[in-house]
């Protein structure tokens, strides 16, 4: 078993958490990993490794359902249109952004306007939080290296296409 200093993790924790600040400032820009990389000095697949892994999400599916969270509060708490809530967080039509919402949220837009219901709203993240950070209780990766294992099957070979002279 390989085990990571609480240094290391803590580290990782704070590059994540600039990535997170740094998507939540611009969340309704063009978000690159790029960007993200830059911002927090590790390389882009570093950072989808590590994102996914401290997260539990890619970059962008974050990236996504913060844009659509926060577009669904302002529909609930505003009386701004739809389009412009929509062309805001980056869709590029009603009908792009309705087909979205509707998979996201089971209902149109307009209907969840109208509805008396309190949405549940897909929350910014803070990975350095007290309760994330307290000892015993802060997420901490387990690598497990295992005995070599020997795989049986079966081996075929296929050829291509013949070239013609």
């Amino acid at each position: 078993m390989i085990v990571l200093g609480s240094e290391v993790i803590v580290d990782y924790y704070k590059g994540m958490q600039e990535a997170i600040d740094y998507i939540e400032v611009h969340l309704q820009e063009e978000i690159t990993l790029s960007d993200i990389s830059d911002v927090t000095g590790y390389s882009i697949p570093h950072i989808y490794r590590l994102f996914g892994a401290i997260v539990g999400l890619s970059v962008m599916s974050y990236v996504r359902k913060r844009r659509l969270s926060c577009a669904l509060y302002d529909i609930v708490t505003t009386n701004r249109q739809i389009l412009d809530i929509a062309l805001d967080y980056g869709y590029e039509s009603h009908e792009a952004f309705t087909r979205v919402f509707k998979l996201a949220y089971g209902s149109a837009p307009r209907t969840v306007r109208k509805s008396s219901n309190e949405p549940i709203l897909f929350e910014r993240m803070n990975l350095l939080s007290e309760h994330m950070t307290k000892g015993d209780d802060m997420y901490k990766p387990e690598i497990i290296c295992k005995d070599a294992i020997t795989l049986i099957g079966l081996s075929k070979f296929v050829s291509g296409p013949e070239k013609q002279k």
